[in-house]
């Protein structure tokens, strides 16, 4: 008698848990910006991402090595074109109101180091930026494949539910 008490709270607790397993897997989709979302468009930041993958070291380079990619390329992009910007500014200011009414411009000494120094990086940037793109869909499509994968070696549960009325408790699952 107690070992079909036990079997029975046992086996509630695994048709209990199996259907949340089974319904917790999910399918990956990129879109710009390096943004993930699932199958119901809802949006992961990176640090879920990493979260969920990190069992799997292989997906867990490639989402890292892209989102690195991403930070550098912003990082040349938008610093490229600050300084185009602040070195213009700078010119301008400096050449602008000097008080001398005989100025000018072909006898101005320029500096232009800067704006080729920024100039550079934005063009540096541009492939860093296609690079990272490559690098996160790997990975996404590793994560589908991952989860295709999880689906396809189990039974699947389609639903399950937890039925209450007079006669009693029970559970419905469907296959």
């Amino acid at each position: 008698m107690y070992i079909f008490f036990i079997m029975k709270k046992l086996l509630f607790i695994c048709l209990i848990i199996v259907p949340i397993f089974s319904f917790a897997q999910q399918e990956f989709h990129y879109h710009s910006g390096g943004t993930i979302y699932n199958e119901d468009n809802v949006k992961f930041k990176p640090r879920e991402i990493r979260s969920l993958f990190e069992n799997n070291t292989e997906i867990l380079k490639l989402y890292n090595a892209g989102r690195f990619k991403k930070t550098v390329g912003n990082l040349l992009f938008y610093g490229g074109i600050a300084t185009v910007i602040i070195k213009h500014y700078s010119m301008i200011q400096k050449y602008s109101n000097n008080g001398n009414s005989n100025f000018n411009p072909n006898t101005i000494e320029s500096n232009n180091i800067m704006y080729y120094v920024g100039a550079g990086m934005i063009l540096v940037s541009i492939p860093i930026k296609i690079g990272y793109t490559k690098k996160i869909k790997q990975a996404v499509e590793l994560m589908t494949a991952t989860e295709e994968k999880k689906k396809s070696t189990g039974f699947n549960i389609e639903s399950s539910s937890f039925l209450v009325n007079s006669n009693g408790m029970g559970i419905s699952i469907t296959f």
